[in-house]
Formats: structure tokens, C-alpha cells, sequence
């Protein structure tokens, strides 16, 4: 059973350099790895530095949605599995391993499988402010009709789940044959992972597995600007809900109004000018919505954090 990696990277030579280590330690190696490099400068000299699996560089400013889809289509037709990595993860020993052993054993309904997250924060299954706004709910890894998702990394048993990390993820081929990461989602494509495991996750089964542990230690550049990410949280998840009918546009509206909530709250306790910014940004994410129902985050050098 083979398999390969797409990584798509933007400006983090340290973080690659470091991803790239942690994957050459393992007892189990890809067959392959596609990097699709949107970056202002070349990595290809960190890259001669680790050569023991084989790397195939392309240099291509694209958004993370755009890098996937032709990561695919550069990998050998051979290869059964493929990978999706961000550049900011670090891999546990014996990672790869625990999650080939894992495919090695699952049935022919299972289409994806998750890397454990374990750095991520405990989930606060006690939350239950949320609970009214549909914001969460008790169960993990799952989406809920108002089109937010519940979250489920780190966890201690291998289980089931409704959507997958998009960056700390592996996909039979066959999947990656009907299924594609839908290139409307600008950027680093906020909602885009959660849109395309949902999508599978009606065909096919998907799982978090445990002992396939990982870090994702996120990198600080290249992110957008809190006011604009703001937007991005109402308008891309709107995009999702319209794609998916079983899914509730009233119950959106509610906790959108929730979600804007939050982040207003959150500004209350911590003080921090985070916080206004997005629920700023929540609030006229609303209204374009409400004067155009296709309206869109076009990300540009002004959208980014300075």
C-alpha cells in the first residue's frame, strides 16, 4: 500500500524544513511529496537538504484550494493514498505508521482518515452557552444544520466524524477521483476542508485516527486581517450552507448572530482588539449577505494582517 503527500506553502522555509525532518524520521515513508509553493522566494535549496523522499517542487501562486488540486494531479496514478499536509504540522514518531495500519484494516466504505491533532485545545463539551445559537453541541466532529461544526481533535480513540482537518489528511484515490476541493474559497480557503470532507462524508465514511498523532504548530504569517476574517467566517459558511440543502438557512442567520456574539463577548473578558474586529467584520459579513446573497471575500494585499 503506497502512498504521497500534497503540501501547499506560502513564505515558511523554517516550518517546511521542519515538516520535512519530522516526515523523514518515520518508520513508514511516502512513496512521494508535491510541494506547491505560492511564496515570493525559492525553496529549492532547503529542499536539496532532505532527500530521502522523493520531492517534486512546483512553484505556483495559487489559493490553498487551487495548490490541492494540482498536487493531485502531479502525483503517479500508482499512488493509492494521497495526503494533505500543512507546512506548520509536525509529526509524532511512528505517525505514518499507526495510520497505514489503520488502512490496512479499514473496509471498502471508509474514503478519509485524520491525523490526531494533539496539541489542539481540549474540546469544552460544557459549553453549552453555545448550544442555543447551534454554534456546538455535545457530539464531536460533527456538522450541524445551522452549517457550523463541532471540533474533535485531540482524541483518545480512533472514531467516526462528519468532516475531516483539511491540512492533516489522507484520501483513498478513488475519492480524490469524484471529489475536488472547490476553488470559490479564496486564500488560505477558510471552510473549504470542512466543505470537501462533509461532500465525501455522505458517500464515504471518514475517521480521526488516534494513534496517528501530529503537532500543528501554526505559523504566524500570511494571515488575513481580523476584520476581514470576520467576513470570511459568515459569507464562506453561508457559501457551504447554500451547497448543502439538507442544512438550515434560518438556523444559519441564528447563529451567525451567535457567532458575532462570541466574538463581541470575547472582547468584553479579554480586551483584546482581536476580538471587535471580528465581530465587526461578522456583522458586515451579514449585510452583504443580505444585499447579495453571492457576494464573496476577494483576498488582496490590504486583507492581510500587518
Amino acid at each position: 500500500m503506497n502512498f504521497g503527500f500534497v503540501v501547499p506553502t506560502k513564505n515558511r522555509p523554517q516550518e517546511m524544513g521542519r515538516l520535512l525532518a519530522s516526515l523523514e524520521r518515520q518508520s513508514v515513508l511516502p512513496a512521494a511529496i508535491v510541494i506547491v509553493d505560492g511564496g515570493s522566494y525559492s525553496l529549492q535549496a532547503l529542499l536539496e537538504q532532505h532527500t530521502t523522499i522523493p520531492i517534486k517542487y512546483i512553484r505556483e501562486k495559487t489559493s490553498i484550494t487551487e495548490a490541492r488540486n494540482r498536487g493531485i494531479a502531479e502525483l503517479d496514478p500508482a499512488i493509492e493514498h494521497i495526503g494533505f499536509l500543512d507546512d506548520d504540522l509536525v509529526f509524532e514518531p511512528r505517525a505514518l505508521e499507526a495510520l497505514m495500519r489503520f488502512w490496512s484494516t479499514a473496509d471498502a466504505l471508509v474514503g478519509g482518515a485524520g491525523f490526531n491533532i494533539v496539541n489542539h485545545p481540549v474540546r469544552r463539551t460544557g459549553n453549552i452557552l453555545k448550544w442555543p445559537f447551534f454554534l456546538d453541541c455535545k457530539s464531536e466532529g460533527k456538522i450541524l444544520r445551522s452549517g457550523y461544526n463541532t471540533t474533535y481533535c485531540p482524541v483518545e480513540t480512533t472514531q467516526k466524524v462528519s468532516w475531516l482537518y483539511g491540512g492533516a489528511t489522507m484520501w483513498k484515490r478513488e475519492v480524490l477521483s469524484t471529489f475536488r476541493f472547490d476553488e470559490w474559497y479564496e486564500g488560505y480557503g477558510l471552510m473549504e476542508d470542512i466543505d470537501f470532507s462533509y461532500s465525501v462524508s455522505k458517500k464515504y465514511d471518514l475517521y480521526v485516527v488516534s494513534g496517528a498523532a501530529v503537532l500543528h504548530l501554526h505559523a504566524p504569517g500570511d494571515r488575513v486581517a481580523d476584520f476581514t476574517f470576520g467576513q470570511m467566517q459568515i459569507i464562506n459558511r453561508y457559501n457551504f450552507v447554500r451547497k448543502h440543502p439538507e442544512l438550515s438557512f434560518p438556523l444559519f442567520w441564528w447563529a451567525s448572530f451567535g457567532q458575532a456574539l462570541e466574538n463581541f463577548a470575547r472582547w468584553i473578558v479579554f480586551k483584546k482588539r482581536s476580538f471587535i474586529s471580528k465581530c465587526f467584520g461578522n456583522v458586515a459579513g451579514m449585510v452583504r449577505l443580505l444585499f447579495n446573497s453571492q457576494t464573496k471575500i476577494r483576498l488582496n494585499e490590504r486583507s492581510q494582517k500587518r
